[in-house]
């Protein structure tokens, strides 16, 4: 976005009338400092140019003869920066107000000149538009230094103030960046912290409302971190699968910190050094809900696995308990499960 002290609204401080306006003054075109974009008519710039050449002839006169006091000349003197003042809080620029000094000629077509070099961002006028006083005839933003607003979630708040070196990337190119003074706001609608960076822009190829993208480079503390893929977010919980060897895998419960890239860091539920599914994760999630469904396990916390097969070497599902035995002998199915006899 515009730096906002690099942004130049030019607005009318009289009425008059719109006379001429030069091809280039149009939205979108570059232009440069002191360029005239337009000229007008105003009345009240006849009276005060009129005054701004009395003064500048009578100092002429008085140097002339040299029989006026040093008290008189320096009167004069302050008369014609009064006058030129004026000029200048009506709108008159200091290059047209010179060459009214230099060729002491009254000028009915007032210029509208650039105060910076820039880019034309907004245009308000037309030839033989009448205008009122404060009406704004163009706006000018200097370009060659300008903002980026970067948008951090509440989480990744801290980046900003841990951050050692910023930079915006365009398209392939590398600029650098530094932080604002300004702290940043934050945005109910997104939930994020809007983050002001200003950035040197000498070729002009950042734009307003372009899109770039922003790395910041911080020192972190030591923590314990995974893959963000290794994470399964249910919304009302978040599970890794912990490699507890043999081809068994446990889910685990974790809470979560920070996000860095492709890593997120975990405050709770995983030590250091354990073992992580990163590739699979949701498959060995799906397989322990199938072996939970069919085996009427409902501890979340239950190890996922199988045994071994010992003939084949393959694995097979755990077996199920198809009943269990009651005080008086029989299964939960009816069946006795007693001592048989010899017939039995």
């Amino acid at each position: 976005m515009v730096d906002e002290d690099r942004l130049y609204k030019i607005n009318a401080t009289v009425d008059g009338w719109i006379r001429q306006i030069t091809p280039k003054a149009t939205t979108g075109n570059f232009v440069r400092k002191n360029q005239t974009l337009a000229s007008y008519y105003a009345p009240e710039f006849l009276a005060a140019q009129q005054a701004y050449l009395f003064a500048i002839g009578a100092l002429d006169r008085f140097q002339a003869t040299g029989r006026e006091t040093e008290t008189q000349i320096a009167l004069t003197k302050a008369n014609i920066q009064q006058d030129r003042d004026a000029l200048t809080v009506l709108g008159m620029s200091d290059l047209q107000a010179e060459e009214i000094e230099r060729t002491r000629e009254l000028t009915q077509n007032i210029r509208i000149v650039s105060p910076a070099d820039g880019f034309i961002i907004v245009r308000n006028i037309s030839p033989g538009q009448r205008f009122e006083r404060g009406t704004e005839f163009f706006r000018v933003a200097d370009l060659s230094r300008v903002w980026v607003v970067a948008d951090l979630f509440e989480n990744e708040a801290w980046t900003a103030r841990s951050a050692r070196t910023v930079v915006a990337r365009y398209q392939g190119r590398t600029y650098p960046a530094t932080l604002s003074q300004v702290p940043p706001m934050f945005d109910t609608a997104t939930r994020t912290m809007k983050l002001r960076l200003e950035v040197a822009n000498t070729d002009l190829t950042l734009r307003p409302d372009m899109f770039v993208d922003v790395e910041l480079t911080a020192t972190l503390p030591s923590a314990v971190t995974v893959r963000s893929d290794a994470v399964l977010d249910s919304g009302r919980r978040k599970t890794v699968f912990v490699d507890r060897g043999g081809g068994f895998f446990e889910p685990r419960a974790v809470e979560t910190g920070a996000r860095i890239g492709e890593r997120v860091v975990i405050t709770h539920g995983v030590e250091a050094g354990e073992c992580v599914v990163v590739a699979g994760a949701f498959l060995v999630d799906s397989e322990s809900r199938m072996r939970m469904a069919t085996t009427g396990t409902a501890s979340p916390a239950a190890v996922v696995g199988a045994a071994k097969d010992p003939v084949c070497g393959m694995n097979v599902a755990p077996p199920k308990v198809a009943g269990k035995t009651d005080h008086n002998g029989k299964d939960d199915l009816g069946r006795y499960s007693g001592p048989r006899g010899p017939h039995d």
